[in-house]
């Protein structure tokens, strides 16, 4: 058996082109889910040009672009959201096309900022809004998001 998908004129062939070729991840719960939820969602985003590429859960003890925290070392508010749960993600823009994006994430993020692989040391902060983080995507562009909730 094989199946073929034909799509003209798209705006966004690479979207597509994912949408026939990866199929869609379902993980069953558990049995009590509200009967007016039928799906939901953990990730988003607002640009169609932009592909999530990789999604990390990293050692929650150390941080891309952050120095170990030890118990000894005095807490600033922005260590404060360094303490909760982490995860990475990867973003592609796929098409060429420079363009605003918004991260959307069930649970609104503490703080996000985007890590430098070139200067592992620096960060920079994304603003956050009640829609979601933030993000401007240059032409196939790659950046490496931290979000700490």
């Amino acid at each position: 058996t094989f199946s073929f998908t034909i799509d003209f004129d798209q705006p966004i062939p690479m979207r597509t082109a994912l949408d026939a070729s990866v199929p869609i991840f379902r993980s069953p719960t558990s049995s009590r889910i509200p009967a007016a939820i039928h799906s939901a969602w953990l990730l988003g985003l607002s640009a169609k040009n932009i592909m999530l590429a990789e999604v990390n859960l990293p050692d929650q003890n150390t941080l891309s672009g952050s120095t170990l925290m030890d118990s000894a070392s005095p807490k600033t508010n922005s260590d404060a959201s360094l303490s909760g749960f982490r995860v990475q993600v990867v973003l592609l823009e796929t098409e060429g096309t420079s363009v605003d994006c918004v991260l959307r994430t069930a649970v609104v993020p503490v703080r996000a900022f985007e890590a430098r692989p070139a200067d592992p040391e620096s960060e920079t902060e994304l603003r956050i809004t009640t829609e979601g983080t933030q993000i401007r995507m240059e032409r196939f562009q790659m950046k490496e998001i931290t979000l700490c909730f």
